[in-house]
């Protein structure tokens, strides 16, 4: 749930995003609905670059409701498929920025759902770094227990028996993965 200082009336009268979600600002929407405004970026990385937000102020998506989030990445997906049919777009970019540090540049969450074709040079995908498996072990683990911790204060998974089998890594498959997304 999102903290309702973050809703403030003052942020919602002075975020251009809300503005734009009430229709007191113009934008160029393609979609409105009473939970959520799609509309073409003006600063687009590619032409037809669609920013989706919520119509309700909330500073970043970790702090919009579940059955929200869900929402407007349905509505992605939605727009991304007619992308590539009228855009003949060969693919689409999702990116969510979550602060500053993470490219967000407004206070109000918002998904970029950007149109992609061959020598676009956007540039989106992550460098790869070195971890060591130690570092690997540590980070699985602290992500794992507060994973779970998160849920079950939540009540979003019924607890289970602890089982005594020793843990094993999951082994990465890439042709398998590769079949899988290539369908072959």
């Amino acid at each position: 749930m999102a903290d309702s200082s973050l809703e403030s009336n003052d942020y919602e009268e002075k975020c251009i995003f809300c503005n734009i979600a009430k229709g007191n600002i113009k934008a160029k929407k393609i979609y409105s609905d009473d939970k959520i405004t799609a509309f073409l970026d003006i600063n687009p990385a590619n032409p037809g670059h669609v920013l989706i937000i919520p119509n309700k102020h909330v500073l970043m998506f970790p702090l919009l409701d579940d059955s929200l989030v869900g929402y407007i990445f349905a509505m992605a997906k939605n727009i991304s498929l007619i992308m590539l049919k009228v855009l003949d777009s060969k693919g689409s970019t999702i990116l969510v920025g979550n602060g500053a540090i993470a490219g967000q540049k407004a206070p109000h969450a918002l998904l970029h759902l950007i149109p992609r074709y061959p020598d676009d040079d956007i540039g989106l995908v992550p460098p790869i770094k070195q971890i060591d498996d130690k570092k690997i072990k540590e980070l699985r683990s602290a992500l794992t227990e507060a994973m779970k911790k998160f849920l079950d204060e939540k009540n979003i998974i019924e607890k289970k028996e602890e089982q005594n089998e020793e843990e094993t890594d999951d082994e990465f498959d890439a042709d398998r993965v590769s079949k899988l997304f290539l369908g072959k």
